[in-house]
């Protein structure tokens, strides 16, 4: 049934309720002149308008528009004038973007190179000590090492780190000259091991360089500035220890046995710092507008 006809009923009940009822003839005299009316049926339609309108925009202002953020907007809210405002929604979104730039910081770990510096003056305090008890006896052999005191100094060095020395490769190292000649060898493996640990040497994982060419990083300095540089990629490190170990008369066999030796105080120093890298992204944050 249609709200006219409904209206219709609605005036006919008060009509006949307030007259006690009304003859048959007045009540279909009144529902003619409903049925004809037009400015009884526009009345109506403008009134069922009204209602629609009144209830559809119940509760909705330009101040608290129920949508959520990332929806679709039902209604579209116009400005009247040109106004500005800081957008919570925006500007994080721009922080994220912009931090997600910050390149991370890192620093220069040199706890490794004063462990393995360490362990090799210990071990070659140690050769120097056998090789002096063994004056004026026949050189050890490959296949005899294995039961002289020789492996007893290579646990021992061993012992001291993540190494893995054998004697025979101390055996090898011996025939590289005399104590004042290994001491020297030694010296220059440990100022190439400083040279390269001062520059920085990145593990493969952070970086992928070529050979002969270096990656720049993020370094925090112990004094906390923070400054582009250079490091080596560990490949490359490699390659320059090896170079630096290959001294003019020294057999073959002993340079192997130096780079074996040498190549285990050689590791990735260049760490993730966690704490400059959000300081950096706090300060970078701050400069955002």
């Amino acid at each position: 049934m249609s709200v006219r006809n409904q209206f219709k009923l609605l005036l006919g009940g008060l009509a006949a309720h307030r007259s006690g009822g009304a003859p048959p003839a007045a009540q279909s005299a009144m529902r003619e002149f409903l049925d004809r009316s037009r400015l009884i049926a526009a009345l109506i339609f403008l009134v069922t308008v009204v209602a629609i309108v009144l209830i559809s925009s119940a509760g909705m202002t330009t101040t608290h528009l129920a949508v959520l953020p990332g929806q679709l907007a039902t209604v579209r809210v116009a400005a009247s004038a040109p106004f500005s405002y800081k957008s919570d929604e925006k500007t994080r979104a721009a922080q994220e973007q912009f931090l997600r730039r910050v390149p991370p910081v890192y620093r220069l770990d040199s706890e490794p190179l004063r462990r393995f510096e360490s362990a090799a003056r210990e071990l070659l305090t140690q050769l120097a000590v056998y090789a002096a008890s063994r004056q004026g006896a026949p050189a050890p052999t490959l296949s005899l090492t294995r039961t002289t005191p020789l492996a007893a100094i290579a646990d021992a060095f061993n012992a001291r780190g993540p190494y893995h020395v054998t004697a025979d490769e101390l055996t090898a190292l011996l025939s590289a000259g005399d104590a004042k000649a290994r001491a020297t060898i030694f010296e220059n493996g440990l100022a190439t091991l400083r040279d390269l640990y001062a520059e920085g040497v990145a593990d493969s994982a952070l970086a992928t360089v070529g050979s002969g060419s270096a990656v720049v990083f993020q370094i925090a300095r112990p004094d906390g500035e923070v400054g582009t540089r250079p490091v080596q990629s560990l490949e490359n490190a490699f390659t320059l220890l090896r170079v630096s170990l290959a001294t003019d008369g020294v057999p073959r066999p002993a340079q192997q046995a130096l780079f074996q030796v040498f190549r285990q105080g050689l590791v990735p120093n260049v760490v993730f710092d966690r704490a400059a890298t959000a300081a950096r992204e706090a300060e970078a944050a701050r400069t955002l507008q």
